[in-house]
């Protein structure tokens, strides 16, 4: 179980110390706060977990609490088409030549995935279970922490539903970019919190499920640009959709997960495409991708 003891006093952005209250309890915790910055409308936990509690619960509770029953077997067949949409997505951005590193690798569906087309893939995974089967399964180059890197650097560096879990995302995003090479590239995926269900639908039952103990921040287009220009980076944003419009009808219809492809004898892929792309146009996907890059020094004259 993940324990919130500590909150920041003032906004991670703007420094505003007054927040509205979005929602009391969320899934996995009853007692935990959803707040909404009154300056620059950043979304977080109220309160915060410590990074030790952190380290502990991403090393060794958070897969059971989440994950229950599924084995690290299971999670990469269950992951792997996901991660092949990835590399599909990321292609403009990968090449024979380049080094790539994942941050939350689980299983190393997408290390694996990727790595014909770089010219290597490395992986970071707190969970021992997931990265040990990984490295003797798939001969995954998966370690436990950043600090076992060493001083590599690398071309790209990618990181999915990852960022919402970081105490610190500024500073986090802040310390990828200084691990990359030169003309290196951050790639970060991230929910966002402009999520049709919740801001054009407003499906009752959907907040309880999407705020969950484990996300501590949530992010729009413009609040994940800042903490980009904050670490020092410059971020090029676009909107994805990950669930169709079977789920969306679901969840109006049952308030239930679980409805990706129920209509799929109903409506055909081009109207389902059609719908996911009218969603990112009108900045109400459910996932925002973002590629970042150092911003370039300047000097005054």
């Amino acid at each position: 179980m993940l324990k919130n003891v500590s909150a920041p006093s003032a906004c991670l952005l703007c420094g505003e110390e007054k927040s509205s209250i979005l929602q009391k309890g969320v899934r996995h915790n009853d007692d935990l706060t959803v707040r909404h910055c009154s300056g620059c409308g950043l979304t977080r936990l109220d309160p915060l977990p410590t990074e030790e509690d952190l380290h502990r619960f991403y090393a060794e509770g958070y897969r059971a609490e989440h994950e229950p029953g599924i084995s690290p077997e299971e999670a990469h067949r269950t992951e792997l088409p996901e991660a092949r949409t990835r590399v599909e997505r990321l292609a403009p951005l990968l090449g024979p030549k380049l080094s790539l590193l994942e941050i939350g690798s689980s299983s190393g569906a997408f290390v694996a995935s990727v790595s014909p087309f770089v010219k290597s893939a490395a992986g970071v995974e707190p969970a021992r279970v997931h990265r040990q089967w990984a490295k003797d399964k798939l001969g995954a180059e998966l370690v436990e922490k950043l600090e076992d890197l060493g001083s590599r650097r690398f071309d790209r560096i990618v990181l999915f539903h990852v960022l919402e879990h970081v105490r610190q995302p500024v500073e986090f995003t802040k310390r990828l970019l200084a691990l990359l090479a030169p003309s290196g590239k951050l790639v970060v995926e991230v929910p966002s919190a402009s999520d049709a269900l919740i801001t054009l639908y407003k499906v009752p039952a959907y907040p309880i499920f999407y705020y969950q103990n484990a996300h501590l921040w949530y992010f729009t287009a413009d609040t994940l640009t800042r903490v980009a220009q904050a670490a020092g980076g410059k971020a090029e944003i676009t909107g994805v959709q990950r669930y169709d419009l079977s789920n969306h009808l679901r969840w109006l219809e049952t308030g239930k997960p679980g409805g990706m492809g129920f209509y799929k004898n109903v409506f055909p892929p081009a109207t389902d495409q059609a719908y996911r792309e009218s969603l990112v146009r009108a900045g109400r996907a459910d996932t925002l991708w973002a590629v970042i890059e150092p911003a370039p020094i300047t000097h005054p004259r």
